[in-house]
């Protein structure tokens, strides 16, 4: 017996645990999703009730309406901007217009989200992305083949992926060009770096907060470098909106009013791990403790920008980059885990079983979880696991980078010292 568990010791992995784990809770989701259509199960999919054909991809055929008499900013046409914010910078909207094309949205308006030619279409994009996502998390990802395919297949079945295909949500796209930014940048072959940083250029014209992974150009001092990332973002954000210049609306009112919106909804919502939650949500009685989390969340931002300095291990640098970032932006969203995906195959890639580790990948569990456990007078528990393993994910790797910060300061000054 003691044989035995020697043996599973020395062969498990903490893919092979992530893998058992998602495993059970994608078949809950499902069979309890089967049950009960419109229970809890839809939060998952960012749906109301999964009998209704309304929700699917509606990231895309909002947008997609807005754009399709290219007056996307000044334009009212449904829903209200107050319903589906108009804050994207413009080169979504460019490619939402060729959708709008494929189903006639100027005519049909969003009914034409019902139209097979728009479904087909969107999902052969989100598909193709998606594959994307999926081969590069693939090669990244050290073993045989088999645990491969199966861990990142686990990666897909997680709320943030399901989410994300099923509203149409542009972060699918932003993250794929954002892992390739974050894979490729110190690449020694000179046009993959370019390419990276083009694509890295592209994610902050779709998304924005995507722009802040270029600390760690700043880290390596490469000044140049982040001034031709800024050059390509100024050529992909601002060019676009030549394509929506009108007699009425010329490019400087375009690019105002797409400022303003942005202002406006940055302004009425606050960063909350995980959810982006309107001001107006919260009674009177706790805005001082929303004001104290929004303080600690900018604490938390700061202290993940200076320790990812002297952090040397790739997947826990950019761990602490990603949390600086998110809790920086008030429109990273619901969506931001995705970008996740690619430090925990990098931790996955540890061969160490510590109990640290294993800890670590509790919380990898319980933020990825698509299933969503029972409420407790009337709350959400799954929404709080999840918020809860983000703190406790970066106050791990805070701890561990604090110390390995004090060393490299102590080994740096202590030998100067001692050379004095």
């Amino acid at each position: 017996m003691s044989m035995l568990i020697n043996k599973i010791k020395q062969n498990l992995r903490l893919e092979h645990i992530f893998i058992s784990a998602m495993l059970v809770l994608c078949l809950c989701f499902i069979f309890s999703l089967a049950k009960n259509p419109s229970g809890l199960q839809v939060e998952t999919l960012g749906l109301y009730d999964l009998s209704k054909n309304d929700g699917y991809f509606h990231d895309i055929y909002y947008p997609a309406n807005y754009a399709a008499d290219k007056n996307v900013y000044f334009n009212d046409r449904q829903p209200a901007p107050e319903t589906f914010p108009k804050n994207y910078l413009p080169l979504v909207y460019v490619i939402c217009y060729f959708f709008a094309e494929t189903a006639n949205y100027l005519e049909l308006g969003i009914d034409a989200r019902y139209s097979d030619i728009y479904l087909i279409t969107v999902n052969l994009f989100i598909i193709f992305f998606s594959l994307m996502l999926f081969i590069t998390l693939y090669d990244l990802k050290q073993g045989g083949k088999a645990v491969k395919f199966l861990t990142v297949a686990s990666l897909f079945v997680s709320w943030a992926y399901i989410r994300a295909y099923q509203t149409g949500n542009f972060a699918i796209v932003s993250t794929v060009l954002s892992v390739f930014f974050l894979l490729s940048y110190d690449n020694k072959n000179k046009f993959i770096k370019e390419l990276s940083f083009i694509s890295l250029a592209l994610a902050g014209a779709i998304k924005i907060y995507p722009l802040l992974f270029g600390i760690v150009l700043i880290y390596d001092k490469e000044y140049k470098a982040v001034f031709r990332i800024a050059v390509y973002f100024f050529i992909a954000a601002f060019t676009p909106f030549l394509f929506f210049t009108t007699k009425e609306h010329g490019f400087a009112d375009n690019v105002l009013k797409c400022i303003d919106n942005i202002k406006t909804f940055s302004k009425t919502q606050i960063p909350y791990p995980f959810f982006i939650y309107p001001q107006h949500s919260f009674g009177a009685g706790a805005q001082l403790i929303v004001k104290l989390l929004v303080v600690m969340f900018k604490i938390f931002a700061l202290l993940s920008l200076i320790t990812a300095y002297f952090q040397n291990i790739k997947w826990k640098k950019i761990f602490l980059l990603l949390f600086t970032t998110y809790y920086l932006s008030s429109t990273a969203g619901v969506y931001y885990p995705l970008l996740f995906l690619m430090p925990i195959v990098l931790f996955f890639n540890e061969k160490k079983l510590t109990v640290k580790n294993l800890i670590f990948l509790l919380f990898v569990i319980l933020l990825l979880n698509p299933y969503q456990f029972p409420e407790i007078a009337g709350y959400s528990i799954t929404g709080l696991a999840r918020r809860i393993s983000l703190i406790a994910m970066f106050l791990m790797l805070f701890a561990d980078s604090v110390i390995v910060s004090f060393y490299e300061l102590r080994k740096k000054y202590f030998s100067k010292a001692t050379l004095q």
